[in-house]
């Protein structure tokens, strides 16, 4: 029998580690360190060894291995240890020493570039992070390591979804194609990342499996992580009962605090003064908030932290007594994160004045969109001239308006707007031309909640709740034939001002009756770029819009509710997502999506990165009424219409509306 050498034991240790199987990793590392001839040799095995200990929870053990090693491998996994135990500020310098020094060979190197990268993600060094991580994506690949390689690609994409460039981050998971099976904490940042767009459902399969991966290869750090996060997004679908299940699979002061958010979810009493006492001061804060304690946060006003200044300056806006000072706190919170949706749904409760809450509804907007554009009343008013605008926003549960009419800004509330009953209605009428008068009961019930009690506005832009975007606005009765413009918020449609630049794209995807004859009957009209059958591919539309003045797809759209970046059109050769458009570097100025409710998701990616109108429908629509209207739209833009009054013409009460200008 063939002896077993110290290369192979070394080799085998290191491949099992990467192949998740970390137990049987500790096992042949600790042979290797055994059979190693030399001192060298010794050494490398003890540091591998020191890893994977770390990595099984074994602190004690690892930190003695690497005690035991004196040369520069050592220093540069002590940094990378720190770095793992979350100790960043500590970690970066010990990492950039064991980099500058010209002794330490290119494969440690990158593997503190690799750390390095990661600390500066968690200190918010995002430029550090993305050129410390492309350096060792260069060295690896030139080392052959293609497998370390694609890990510096994914952990750009964890710097990129932590300085909040969803977009680009599930670019780069992509890139990277990880083997989830072999390294189970990407599915935790992909979790993380889906969580971030909304999507609750799909971050808890890829963290049930991942938590399932981890806990298999006896993971335990990363699949405390796995289950904290399990945890959370449990409770934030509204079930506290899992969220307690997951909480209660880890031995974390974290996982106890988990546990109390949930509990207090449903309203128990529960003594959290002893678990935020363990806590990270942040998590302490939001517990103690949530256990409505603000008087134990209120000092962290003063932190050096800024979420947790921000924290503190809620707590404070929470204990004040007179509207001045509350919004005096959200104000400074505000400051200190920007993107706090508390602090400015805090400060907009506390305001009276009609020019004040829709400043603040604008503050609110703008912390959910992670946007610092905040346009002032002044701006607005002078942009909308003539124009009106209806600004939607919700408080105490019920549904209100701000309207500016003449430079005037005046409140209304409207109370419980029932958008069920006006969906179902022109859903009917939409897809089998009947129940119109169950349809036009339904909207003229919606009409007379609304414009009772608000001066019918001339050529309105309404600024629209989520669910709001649901309705076809031009069919109200006292909106018909006047051109309406929505948009998410007023910063947007300001934005969307500009000329639309020549040049048009017709696309036609699959499993669509009309869209092929649809769009050649298009570009036989106006000219420009045509795409249809299996020339419509992603990368063909992707490389088109990129020079087109207004694209015109006609294709099936996949919606996935409040995740616009996971909504998608359906293309020759598979899902347009919104994640590729947003990616884009030049979108069309003009976009009209010719399918049903394409209205609900989509448009927002295309306003949030430089279209500044879509025509879409908020309805399931015939196929052949569609091509009536878009047929109508077209010639009316080709005159020279503004696209509200092309679409108020063409042919209003189908569900299409105007998002932009």
């Amino acid at each position: 029998m063939a002896e077993v050498t110290w290369r192979a034991l070394q080799t085998s240790a290191v491949a099992l580690h990467e192949n998740g199987k970390t137990r049987e990793a500790r096992r042949v590392a600790e042979a290797a360190v055994s059979a190693a001839g030399t001192d060298d040799e010794r050494d490398e095995s003890r540091l591998t060894l020191a890893w994977v200990c770390h990595q099984l929870g074994d602190r004690a053990r690892s930190a003695q291995l690497v005690l035991d090693v004196r040369d520069l491998r050592a220093d540069c996994l002590r940094g990378l240890l720190l770095c793992h135990d979350g100790n960043h500020a500590a970690a970066i310098p010990v990492l950039e020493a064991a980099i500058a020094d010209p002794e330490l060979d290119l494969r440690w190197q990158a593997n503190a570039l690799v750390g390095l990268g990661v600390s500066a993600i968690f200190l918010r060094k995002f430029t550090m992070a993305d050129e410390a991580l492309e350096r060792a994506y260069e060295i690896y690949r030139g080392l052959g390591e293609l497998e370390r390689a694609a890990t510096c690609k994914h952990n750009q994409g964890f710097a990129a979804a932590e300085a909040g460039d969803l977009p680009r981050a599930l670019e780069l998971y992509d890139a990277a194609a990880i083997d989830e099976t072999r390294r189970p904490e990407v599915l935790v940042d992909r979790a993380k990342a889906l969580l971030d767009c909304g999507l609750l459902r799909e971050a808890g399969v890829a963290l049930t499996r991942a938590g399932r991966l981890l806990g298999a290869a006896g993971r335990g750090p990363a699949y405390a992580d796995a289950m904290l996060t399990y945890g959370w997004c449990c409770l934030r679908a509204g079930n506290p009962a899992a969220a307690r299940t997951a909480a209660s699979m880890i031995d974390l002061p974290e996982a106890s605090a988990l546990d109390a958010h949930a509990r207090i979810a449903v309203g128990e009493a529960v003594d959290i003064d002893a678990i935020a006492e363990m806590c990270d001061p942040a998590v302490a804060a939001r517990l103690r908030l949530a256990a409505a304690k603000p008087e134990l946060v209120a000092l962290e006003r003063f932190s050096r932290h800024p979420q947790l200044r921000a924290l503190g300056w809620l707590a404070q806006a929470q204990l004040a007594e007179t509207r001045g000072a509350v919004l005096a706190a959200c104000r400074a919170g505000l400051r200190s994160n920007p993107r706090s949706v508390e602090l400015a749904q805090t400060g907009r409760s506390a305001v009276t004045s009609p020019r004040a809450v829709f400043a603040w509804i604008e503050r609110e907007r703008a912390a959910l969109d992670n946007t610092d554009r905040l346009p002032t009343a002044t701006e607005v008013v002078e942009a909308l001239g003539d124009n009106s605008l209806l600004s939607f926003y919700i408080h105490n549960g019920l549904t209100s308006a701000v309207a500016i009419i003449g430079g005037r800004f005046t409140t209304h509330e409207l109370g419980q707007v029932d958008l069920a009953a006006v969906r179902a209605a022109l859903t009917l009428v939409a897809t089998t031309n009947q129940g119109q008068v169950a349809a036009g009961h339904a909207l003229r019930a919606l009409d007379e909640q609304i414009f009772s009690k608000i001066d019918l506005p001339h050529r309105p832009v309404v600024i629209l709740t989520r669910d709001l975007h649901q309705i076809p606005w031009s069919a109200l009765p006292s909106l018909q034939d006047v051109p309406v413009t929505t948009a998410p918020s007023a910063a947007h449609w300001l934005d969307a001002e500009g000329p639309v630049p020549e040049g048009h794209l017709w696309v036609a995807g699959p499993r669509l009756k009309h869209a092929e004859t649809e769009a050649r009957a298009l570009h036989r009209e106006h000219g420009g770029v045509l795409l249809t059958g299996n020339n419509a591919t992603v990368d063909a539309v992707r490389a088109a819009m990129a020079e087109a003045g207004t694209a015109h797809i006609a294709a099936h759209c996949v919606h996935k509710p409040r995740a616009p970046l996971f909504s998608a059109l359906e293309l020759a050769d598979g899902p347009l997502f919104g994640h590729h458009i947003a990616r884009l570097g030049r979108l069309p100025a003009r976009v009209v999506l010719s399918a049903c409710e394409s209205a609900l998701d989509l448009p927002r990616v295309f306003l949030d990165n430089g279209t500044r109108s879509i025509v879409a429908s908020t309805l399931p629509v015939a196929d052949e009424r569609v091509s009536e209207l878009v047929t109508d739209l077209h010639r009316r833009l080709a005159l020279g219409a503004d696209t509200a009054s092309a679409l108020a013409g063409a042919h209003p009460g189908l569900g299409f509306v105007v998002i932009g200008r």
